[in-house]
């Protein structure tokens, strides 16, 4: 079976280009979910599992600042 950590991370790529919230989901769309903490949010946009591993993209969402885009993995339980 092929991996997709190469297309994951092409996608986290074309994240990290853009500088706006609404230029983020006008092209990749909403996120599955939203996690609050005051200012900040964390939007998680989930990717699947490869070799025990679960990833997403998450982005931090700060008003008035850049979007920051990282992948984020977690052993599969």
């Amino acid at each position: 079976m092929p991996s997709h950590l190469h297309r994951w991370q092409q996608q986290v790529i074309e994240m990290q280009t853009c500088a706006t919230v609404d230029e983020l989901v006008a092209r990749h769309g909403e996120p599955h979910h939203k996690e609050h903490g005051g200012a900040l949010e964390i939007w998680h946009y989930p990717l699947g599992e490869e070799n025990g591993m679960q990833y997403s993209i998450h982005v931090s969402v700060t008003p008035g600042a850049r979007v920051q885009c990282y992948m984020f993995m977690a052993p599969v339980r």
